[in-house]
């Protein structure tokens, strides 16, 4: 289901539901929830991390930036850079949000995405994890 820029996916029977938006470069930012207790706030900026390490990156928001060490999540072979939930509230009520992060070569990259729409999907996968952890409470476990 798709609200302006974002779009929800998955549903009861499914391992995850997101909300996210993605951009042409295949960079994408959003929320993943694994269960309605353990929801997390990503970016996707398509270079690769190690579960056990931490990613130093800049944030901007309409009301500000934000530095921030992130953790790494894998899934197959997407790899989503996951911070502090408390940043969900500026993910819902922003315009939009850049991203800074440094590559391995030591150059940095930016990402930018628009966050229109974003109030809309993120009530709806709220909407949507009413039911998620009554069909199986376990999922989620090959995701991590």
């Amino acid at each position: 289901q798709s609200f302006s820029d974002w779009r929800v996916r998955g549903n009861a029977e499914s391992e995850f539901i997101i909300a996210s938006t993605a951009n042409e470069d295949g960079t994408a930012a959003g929320i993943i929830c694994l269960d309605s207790e353990t929801c997390y706030p990503f970016v996707n900026v398509t270079t690769a991390c190690e579960e056990d390490g931490t990613y130093p990156f800049l944030f901007s928001f309409d009301d500000g930036i934000v530095a921030d060490n992130l953790s790494c999540l894998i899934s197959g072979d997407v790899y989503l850079f996951i911070f502090k939930t408390d940043q969900i509230e500026r993910m819902i009520t922003s315009s939009k949000m850049g991203v800074a992060y440094g590559m391995a070569d030591g150059n940095f990259k930016a990402a930018y995405f628009s966050l229109s729409g974003s109030t809309k999907a993120y009530l709806e996968l709220q909407k949507r994890l009413e039911t998620f952890d009554k069909v199986s409470p376990k999922r989620g476990s090959q995701i991590l």
